[in-house]
């Protein structure tokens, strides 16, 4: 037989994402292997199905131990290939229903033997001797000794059969067996066949195999050619034994009571343009408990509607390794074997429960339903528990469905099968399920759809409610909570008065669990009631009995008990190795011995410090533990010895445990057919290894976990629903100890063990040995304080001599290199890989992500990128993961390439110039020289915050600018920061470096500044000197960590003296996103994956922050909307991208709008500040015009009327929960809503500042359009002044973005010159209308502006400490005032204070009085409001809404915001609106001397509000005529 290690089928099994750094090759489906435990009572099932899939189609034998179907012997026969199967089971053999079967047996129909003993058939076998068949997860195959090829692979509830008929079939033949299950128990058969199309619709009624129901099944079965077609099968006709019926197409049309084998037989034409004349058969069966017309629907609609194998095997695949790969390890050192072994058992605990949603035959519902419980007494111990660890949203589904079936039943599941109760085996085991299950995730249930009151509802009926049958579900509660123990002598009507003792155990352990759950949900009686119930195992204990003919004197054991209270006995030793009765400890109605499946010696309770004093104390404890091993009490096969290994921790011997847990795996388990002591238990043995090899044993329905060495370097479990990866580190690891070494205490391996902020487990080794330079160097790495140096100073020396004597060689060996490593005449073709999402390993969130995560810039047109032209290129052997635009000269490949498939056969090119001969290229104009490979300049280490402050700098990056710049994925960048990514990727380590610069802005953590600095402006900069922005090689393709260090390095220099850099940097990054298509959409759609969507969150910021910066330095744009069609990013907030049901994953939660829709939103009205760039602000606009044969005052109002209408489009489309609302109470949307309003306003200013003209000069537009910019600029001060307000301020990306060159030109408010910004925007407009009032002589004017103009000086002023262009450096204003042909560089508060200064405009505003008090003193002027009581965060501007709740603003109800141009033009120039009604609260601002340096205007008079007559003929007019249309206006101010 053959395990993943190379397929051995047709189908080609594709390599998906990448796996774990080990040092094994290949992803985690090379480490499953399917036939462990295949023979000798192991029952695991090897055929196909995916997680917890229903179907689970594979291979029928004719062996005893037959119950998955298969069996490894290859002296066993094939009797078919059912669609239903249990895994690893014991009792009778289950399911096995439908079988399908290829038969060659006959020549003519009627001839045909049909019966299972008739038509069986041998595999063929092997070298090895082992049976031919093959299997991965999600596929299986097999090749029979006829010759014939038959290859499985499943849906949920869909199976699909590939049959491949040896050459010189001439009919090829399918039976469709009805009645034959596992147990031949088969009655009430139908089957129709359909003469049309062949489709065989079949039923029956079958036995459960572990108890007294039965159930009804469906199947709906198609046959399809594979590589040819026909219309119908040639033959069909239902049999009965080995009687088939030609043309008959009904069973009921026969006398079938006297067969008991009964089915259809199919026979098909062959293929008639086979190149090897095989011919094959598809078969697609669907599967329904509820009708064939349902099991049709869930073939056609559902699951298999395209009848694609290999479709359906690679999407199995993909479920398979979304699972497996939750689970990581590093495997340098360790035997393949073991990588096998755990990968194998992590498989194998996904097949049950199975999902049975939408098949329940009981009743109606919508919750999740499933079934397969074989039986929870196995699994509650660890399935469940290890599901915690990494599958939350299946445990959820399945904790959900075992509520409703107690709604509707009274009892939850214990043991079920195909909507059947089976018979209990210990107590009520799905209370430890639910309690495990809310222990783990309280905070999380509603959120996974699990009621908590539901779920205590459903224990409190277990533990109160006696059923009128226990033996199938519920306990015996009446009894139980009568005597605290269930008597031995009494029958009670109900069930089976049997397992007494072992039953007392199991209620006092459920009731443990109920208990837990009552603490949580605050169920004080509760919970003491449960707890006091739990301890009732004690009255089974008899102190008394010893063990017979023992070497060592133990007394005291669980023991059978009388309703008196009088002790019976059992043996000790009973159901052991060592009984001398050899008893069975299995169900048995007249069994009185009290026990079930193990002896009195293993069963313990939940409360070992209890059994621990009964027994004498902790030295007799550990006596007896080593007694039980030493004389063979032990039993792996049976569940109440698996914690038996680990006890030894409660006695404070962990190291004991770890040499028992090792034993028993190197005992008991391993990776042949024969790897299991017994059978898998539905996955109970399995989740039992694979704890085991993980070092840790789990305490149910608690979060604790026992701790013991794994047999891993690490090994980590990543928990989609928290978005946590939690690794166990074994440092100083040397490889696993074999037996040998384990029989001598002395090879204990564990020496420390160290828990890290919960998220990682170090193991610390006693060295046994030398150790290579290696192994000491990732020791050193990996510890962070803990390195155990050697105890002698001999030994330290010697380790730094043989460390100096390795950096030595390796310094040489790259010398070498350097120098000439690799000549001319031997080029070498070196592969070049760009750091990717997760650098050179899988990370955290980012397990299914290709190891090279550049974009796929497919797209739909076949003439572009890989769609088209970079397909060619692979074929070609060409590297193709950059983009190549539809005019690229690239294309006439594509197109000769094109021509040559469209080719003739018969005059197709010779074989010689195939492409496989082509990619025969001759390697000197191929490779990559040493020349070309930049110098390593032996980049400086890079200096990162202590770990403590990274986390709370990465906490306020997020909390200030995420949601408004989405460029990350927090869970996603949070895990491989938590992996260390930065220390092994140098992108990524730029892009942690460049998020904690922006985010000490916000942080008054004194090691925010460089050390020495007392300048606060400093803050980040020593982070973020150590960037390198631009690469020196574009060798390799530009990752995503490069995007999004060009957009967070352009938040950082925004708020700096050189922001001039950032519409280079935008730039730079738009081409490095356009080199790798991420501009472009994807060929048939994009898939959501998260590297998807942080591809497309990248370019989106980068398109927008393009259009702002070109805006407001007028400069051109790096692109345009004409170049890409890429979608949006999807709606769906970071924490639901990613969901162990595919369904679920990007998908938001119903009711819950997205933060990201404002993002999209965003894009749209930058949209329209794009066309207003193109149409109002190009150079060449009037030739534009002259085109359009339209004078310019008519292209204006065209222009104007369609951007107006644009915006009012934009604004009445702004969603509900982001539309302006000053007392909304979600804090997110109320900052988004900021936001986007503020952006509208400005882009309002920016489409109608061209048209505002000077006092005296008349235009249509004129009016309007400054009436317009003066009320924008109102309502955006306004609406940040309410931020304000709800104790917040604006973010300083509206405040301050960048600092603007200040000369008489060009300070004019033109786009081209100007930096547009909110609130200097609106400064400056006000400060205009201010002139324009005071040209007018309307002192109104002036002291309404002056109000509002001081108010953004108030807000400008918070960010002068970190935001150095918002701040105080006002002389050059002066100076370049003074002096015109000087340039400087000025800040925004400065250039207003200047303005208003020079203007004259600096008295002290007449300020109403306020109609009402506000709310609340607004207490954030003084700079000192500013610092929370929190060192460590500066800034408390998105901190929760409770300082000044919204509810208790103070805000004119009747104020209505002005949204459209006709609202904003038709609102009075010289009138400002104060909803607060508390203007006077500015009064404290000063005028004349307003605390800012002084600006060289000493020499002018105290009282006069004007400046010298030159000065205002020279400059001010120059400056004034830069804020009008035409420049040569004039604007004269009152002397």
């Amino acid at each position: 037989m053959v395990v993943g290690s190379s397929v051995a089928s047709s189908l080609l099994i594709c390599a998906l994402s990448s796996f774990p750094v080990r040092a094994q090759a290949g992803n985690a489906l090379d480490f499953v292997n399917l036939f462990i435990g295949s023979v000798n009572g192991g029952h695991t099932f090897p055929g196909a199905t995916v997680p917890h899939g229903m179907v689970k189609v594979g291979m029928d034998t004719d062996s005893p131990g037959n119950h998955a179907g298969y069996d490894g012997d290859p002296q066993y026969n094939v009797t078919g290939f059912s669609q239903l199967h249990q895994a690893g089971t014991g009792g009778a053999v289950p399911l096995s229903n439908f079988k399908l079967f290829p038969i060659l047996n006959c020549t003519k129909f009627e001839q045909c033997l049909t019966t299972m003993e008739s038509r069986k058939v041998k595999r063929n076998i092997l070298p090895d001797g082992s049976p031919d068949d093959f299997a991965i997860p999600g596929y299986f195959s097999t090749n029979l000794s006829n010759s014939i090829r038959v290859e499985l692979a499943a849906t949920r509830r869909v199976a699909l059969h590939k049959y491949t008929f040896p050459s010189g079939t001439t009919t090829p033949r399918i039976v469709v067996d009805v009645t034959n299950d596992g147990q031949l128990s088969g009655i009430n058969p139908e089957l129709s066949i359909d003469p049309d199309t062949g489709r065989v619709l079949a039923s029956g009624n079958y036995a459960v195999s572990f108890g007294p129901g039965r159930y009804d099944a469906f199947a709906c079965v198609d046959f399809k050619g594979f590589g040819y077609s026909f219309d119908v099968p040639i033959e069909y006709g239902p049999y009965k034994i080995n009687y088939p019926d030609l043309w008959g197409t009904d069973l009921q049309q026969h006398y079938y009571s006297w067969g008991s084998e009964h089915g259809g037989l199919i026979g098909f034409p062959s293929n008639p343009d086979s190149s090897d004349g095989t011919t094959t058969i598809l078969a697609r069966v669907g599967i329904s408990l509820i009708s064939t017309e349902q099991a049709c629907a869930n073939a056609e609609s559902e699951e298999i509607a395209d009848w694609d194998f290999d479709r359906v095997v690679k999407d199995s695949q993909e479920q398979w390794l979304d699972i497996l790969n939750r689970v990581r390890v590093n495997a340098d050192g360790v035997d393949e074997n073991v990588t096998t072994l755990l990968y194998s058992s992590l498989y194998r605990t996904h097949l049950a429960p199975a999902d049975y949603t939408g098949e329940n035959p009981g009743w109606d519902s919508t919750e999740p339903y499933y079934d397969a419980f074989y039986c929870n007494w196995d699994s509650y111990r660890t399935l469940f528990p290890l599901m915690s660890l990494h599958d939350p949203a299946n445990f959820a589904r399945i904790v959900r469905g075992m509520i409703d079936i107690q709604k509707n039943e009274g009892w939850l599941p214990e043991c079920r099968e195909m909507g059947q109760k089976q018979f209990i085996e210990g107590g009520s085991h799905g209370d430890p399920i639910l309690a495990e299950f809310l222990v783990k995730f309280q905070d999380h249930a509603e959120a996974l759809g699990v009621s908590a009151e539901e779920l205590y509802a459903a224990l409190v009926a277990d533990a109160e409610n006696t059923p009128k049958n226990w033996n199938i579900q519920g306990r015996q509660a009446d009894v139980w909570k009568e005597k605290g123990y269930i008597p031995s002598d009494t029958t009670y009507r109900g069930g089976a008065n049997t397992k007494q003792v072992s039953r007392s155990i199991e209620y006092a352990f459920d009731d443990f669990t109920i208990s837990q759950v009552a603490k949580l949900l605050g169920k004080t009686e509760d919970a003491a009631k449960y707890t006091s119930r739990a301890g009732n195992f004690i009255n089974s204990w008899n102190p008394n009995i010893t063990v017979p003919d023992s070497s060592l004197s133990i007394s005291g054991f669980f023991q059978p008990r009388f309703a008196n209270g009088t002790w019976n006995y059992t043996d000790p030793r009973h159901c052991s190795v060592n009984d001398p009765l050899q008893a069975t400890c299995f169900l048995n109605a007249i069994r009185r011995d009290g026990f079930y499946e193990s002896s009195p010696i293993v069963y313990v309770p939940q409360d070992t410090a209890k059994l621990i004093e009964l027994q004498g104390g902790k030295d007799s404890f550990i006596e007896r533990l080593d007694w039980i091993f030493d004389e063979n009490y032990f039993d792996s096969t049976n569940e109440p010895s698996q914690q038996i290994p680990f006890m030894y921790h409660y006695a404070d011997r962990p190291g004991l445990s770890t040499r028992r847990a090792r034993m028993t795996i190197e005992t008991f388990f391993n990776t042949s057919v024969n790897g299991l002591p017994g059978n898998d238990d539905s996955g109970a043995m399995a989740s039992y290894v694979f704890f085991y090899l993980a070092g840790l044993y789990p305490l149910p329905a608690t979060k604790q976990f026992l701790l013991s060495s794994p047999y891993f370097p690490s090994i980590s479990f990543y928990n989609p629903l928290l978005n946590t990866t939690t690794t166990i580190k074994s440092n100083n690891f040397t490889g696993n100890p074999g037996l040998a070494d384990l029989e001598d205490a002395s090879g204990l391996t564990v020496r420390n063990i160290f828990v890290k902020r919960t998220s990682e487990i170090r193991f610390y080794s006693k060295p046994r040995g030398t150790k290579s330079i290696s192994t000491i160097v990732k020791s050193i790495l990996s510890a962070d304080t803990q390195f155990d140096l050697p105890d002698s100073q001999e030994a330290i020396l010697q380790m730094l001599v043989d460390m100096a004597s390795h950096v030595a060689a390796l310094e040489e060996e790259l010398a070498k290199y350097r120098s000439n490593g690799f000549t001319a005449d031997e080029p070498q073709e070196t592969e070049f890989q760009a750091s990717g999402l997760m650098g050179s390993s899988s990370l955290g969130s980012t397990r299914s992500f290709p190891s090279d995560l550049h974009a796929d810039t497919s797209v739909a047109s076949r003439s572009d990128t890989v769609g088209g032209v970079s397909e060619s290129f692979e074929r070609l052997g060409l590297e193709h993961s950059r983009h190549f635009g539809a005019s690229s000269s690239l294309t006439l490949l594509q197109t000769a390439m094109d021509m040559k498939e469209r080719l003739p056969q018969d005059v197709m090119l010779p074989s010689s110039l195939s492409y496989r001969s082509l990619r025969r290229r001759r390697p000197e104009f191929w490779a990559i020289y040493p020349w070309q490979i930049p110098i390593d300049s032996h980049a400086p280490a890079l200096v990162f915050p202590e770990e403590s402050l990274t986390h709370d700098l990465i906490n306020l990056y997020f909390l200030h600018h995420d949601r408004f710049v989405p460029v990350l994925h927090r869970p996603t960048f949070e895990t491989s920061v938590s992996e260390g990514l930065h220390h092994r990727n140098r992108q990524f380590a730029y892009t942690l470096l460049a998020v904690c610069a922006v985010a000490a802005r916000y942080s008054n953590d004194p090691r925010v500044f460089p050390e020495g600095s007392t300048q606060e402006f400093s803050a980040g900069w020593h982070w973020f000197r150590q960037i390198q922005l631009f690469r020196n090689s574009y060798i390799s393709p530009p990752s995503i960590y490069e995007l999004q260090l060009c957009i967070i390095s352009i938040l950082f220099l925004q708020g700096t003296s050189t922001p001039e850099a950032c519409w280079i940097l935008v730039s730079y990054g738009i081409r490095l996103a356009q080199d790798v298509g991420a501009h472009r959409r994807k060929a048939g759609g994009q898939e959501s994956t998260v590297e998807n969507e942080l591809w497309k969150r990248a370019f989106w910021m980068l398109y927008v922050m393009d259009i702002y910066i070109s805006a407001y330095s007028g400069r051109p744009r790096a692109t345009s909307g004409d170049d890409l069609d890429l979608d949006f990013p999807i709606e769906c907030d970071d924490e639901y991208w990613e969901n162990p049901n595919p369904d679920l994953a990007f998908k938001q939660p119903l009711g819950r709008p997205a933060t990201m829709t404002y993002c999209i939103v965003l894009l749209k009205l930058f949209d329209i500040l794009s066309t207003a760039q193109r149409t109002l602000y190009s150079t060449r606009r009037s030739d534009i015009w002259t085109m359009m044969g339209m004078s310019n005052s008519e292209c204006n109002q065209k222009i104007l009327s369609e951007l107006d209408t644009s915006l009012r489009n934009w604004i009445d489309s702004v969603p509900e929960h982001l539309k302006w609302d000053p007392n909304r109470e979600d804090v997110d949307f109320f900052h988004q809503s900021v936001l986007l309003y503020v952006s509208y306003y400005w882009v309002q200013i920016l489409v109608h500042k061209p048209f505002i003209t000077p006092p005296g000069t008349t235009s249509d537009l004129s009016f309007h359009s400054l009436a317009i910019c003066v009320n924008a600029a109102r309502s955006a001060i306004h609406v940040m002044e309410v931020q304000q307000r709800r104790g917040f301020l604006p973010l300083p990306n509206v405040l301050v973005r960048s600092k603007f060159n200040l000369s008489v030109e060009t300070l004019r408010v033109d786009a081209k010159r100007t930096s547009q910004v909110t609130l200097y925007n609106a400064a400056i407009v006000l400060v205009l209308n201010s002139w324009r009032g005071k040209h007018f002589k309307t002192s109104a004017a002036t002291n309404s502006e002056l109000i509002e103009v001081y108010k953004c000086i108030g807000m400008i002023r918070y960010y002068e400490r970190r935001w150095q262009n918002s701040g105080t450096y006002s002389y050059g204003l002066y100076r370049a005032l003074w002096n015109p042909g000087i340039l400087r560089y000025v800040v925004f508060r400065d250039v207003i204070c200047e303005i208003i200064a020079i203007s004259g405009l600096d008295q002290k505003p007449q300020l109403p009085e306020p109609s009402r008090k506000s709310s609340q003193p607004h207490s954030q002027t003084q700079d000192s409001a500013m610092a929370p009581s929190d060192s460590s965060v500066m800034y408390p501007i998105f901190a929760d809404a409770t300082s000044i709740p919204a509810e208790n603003i103070d805000i004119d109800p009747l104020f209505n915001l002005p949204l459209h141009s006709n609202e904003l033009g038709d609102l009075p120039l010289h009138e400002s609106f104060d909803p607060f009604g508390d203007a006077a609260r500015y009064s404290n601002i000063p005028m004349n001397g307003l605390e800012i340096p002084s600006l060289g205007l000493e020499n002018l008079s105290s009282s006069s509000n004007t400046l010298p007559t030159e000065l205002l003929d020279g400059h001010i007019d120059e400056l004034i005529g830069g804020l009008c249309q035409p420049r040569t206006c004039r604007l004269f101010l009152d002397s």
